[in-house]
């Protein structure tokens, strides 16, 4: 074979093997999208558990959660963490029950579960490596330069989800009784503090 014909064959059998990876990479984006542009709602049950950088258990949380496509997010912590995460659109405020303390900040997107971003802007898919080890099974895995999240679903509907923080602390949120683009008041994500309340602006 001349050298001309086996770097002909060297190439082909490059693109053999790159190519049905761009495919794949692709499909899972796609699939990706598919699942968080059918979400317009979602409201449930979650487990939040916390783990420091060598793996050791912090805490437990338990609450109940309601989102939007809209950057709508209501996010109610149980005791004894008692806290509400509220988000309008534009705002973010964190009530803090025990210190009858309510911060209000502009919506700061890294202090939010990942999920809800996902959900409320696909296009941040796109800044994304995203890969799904097996097409049927709608367990996705992401990156880019800040950080590696992995999210799983089930019925379109997500099951759990988890990440590092800039602590390199691991968050991992089980997600359970979800259902999603059912009638939501619009008035929960207007949360107007108890009297009393100690009101910081951020």
């Amino acid at each position: 074979m001349s050298s001309l014909g086996r770097v002909l064959c060297s190439v082909l059998y490059i693109a053999l093997l790159v190519i049905p990876g761009l495919v794949y990479a692709a499909d899972a984006k796609d699939n990706l999208h598919k699942i968080t542009l059918s979400i317009k709602n979602l409201q449930g049950d979650f487990t939040q558990f916390e783990y420091d950088e060598r793996g050791r258990p912090l805490r437990v949380l338990q609450g109940k959660f309601k989102m939007t496509n809209k950057l709508q997010l209501w996010w109610q912590v149980a005791p004894p963490y008692a806290q509400t995460v509220i988000s309008n659109g534009t705002h973010t405020m964190i009530y803090d029950d025990d210190l009858q303390q309510l911060i209000v900040r502009a919506l700061d997107t890294e202090n939010l579960p990942p999920f809800f971003f996902m959900a409320s802007n696909p296009q941040l898919l796109d800044q994304m490596t995203i890969d799904q080890p097996d097409p049927e099974d709608p367990t996705f895995f992401l990156s880019d330069s800040n950080t590696d999240i992995f999210v799983r679903f089930n019925r379109r509907l997500p099951v759990e989800i988890s990440w590092e923080n800039e602590l390199n602390q691991k968050i991992m949120i089980n997600f359970s009784r979800v259902t999603k683009n059912r009638r939501l008041a619009k008035k929960i994500f207007d949360f107007k503090p108890p009297p009393g309340t100690s009101i910081i602006t951020d």
